[in-house]
């Protein structure tokens, strides 16, 4: 299991979930998470230099919701094995949200989004960069998203100086910690350049209780 985000005001993410819900959404099982190789020896990590690079999601129709950017992986090392990384987080404002972040950290990103709508979820939804069968650059609605069950939350990087990405977030009943509430389902218009682990979506919602281990290439 990963090692827990350090508990910021999103409180929200407790320990205290419904052990079946857990077993169905949010866990990556270790078979399923590979080794991550360390950044600094990846190729992708080679090809990014270290700038800065501005990362702006816009998000329609997302009045008050809050966004934050993690990287996680593993670093090959057993005296310190897992890197961690956090954004600030930061409200839409006017229907986008933007960092100025290391550009290597772009390398294994993900993100999370809590939505003023949502009930007692018992986790943090995740934007998927990519669902299963899909090749980067097709477009995704709300309708193929629903009909996915496996999905990525991880982004491959970029070295470019600017990524804009259409982030779709849409109100989606969900199984919560006590009974059925309203979460939200998130994912990127277009599919993105992505990197493993895919994981089990539940009618193509990606929820996360820890920041996610990307494998970096």
């Amino acid at each position: 299991m990963n090692p827990t985000r350090p508990v910021p005001r999103r409180v929200a993410v407790l320990v205290a979930v419904a052990a079946l819900f857990w077993g169905l959404l949010v866990a990556t099982s270790p078979t399923e998470a590979k080794p991550a190789a360390r950044p600094a020896d990846s190729s992708a990590r080679a090809s990014v230099d270290e700038g800065k690079t501005v990362v702006t999601f816009k998000v329609p129709n997302c009045k008050g919701c809050v966004f934050q950017l993690d990287q996680g992986y593993e670093t090959g090392n057993p005296a310190d094995p897992y890197s961690f990384w956090s954004s600030k987080e930061k409200q839409v404002r006017k229907g986008k949200v933007s960092w100025r972040i290391d550009t290597l950290h772009t390398v294994g990103m993900s993100a999370t989004v809590e939505a003023p709508w949502e009930g007692h979820t018992g986790y943090l939804t995740t934007v998927a960069f990519r669902y299963g069968q899909e090749d980067v650059g097709s477009r995704i609605d709300l309708e193929k998203a629903q009909g996915k069950r496996r999905g990525t939350a991880c982004f491959a990087g970029t070295p470019e100086r600017r990524l804009t990405l259409l982030v779709r977030v849409r109100k989606v009943p969900v199984e919560g910690v006590h009974d059925r509430v309203l979460g939200s389902i998130a994912f990127t218009q277009r599919t993105q350049p992505w990197t493993k682990p895919m994981r089990r979506v539940f009618g193509g919602v990606l929820g996360s209780q820890e920041i996610n281990l990307c494998e970096v290439l």
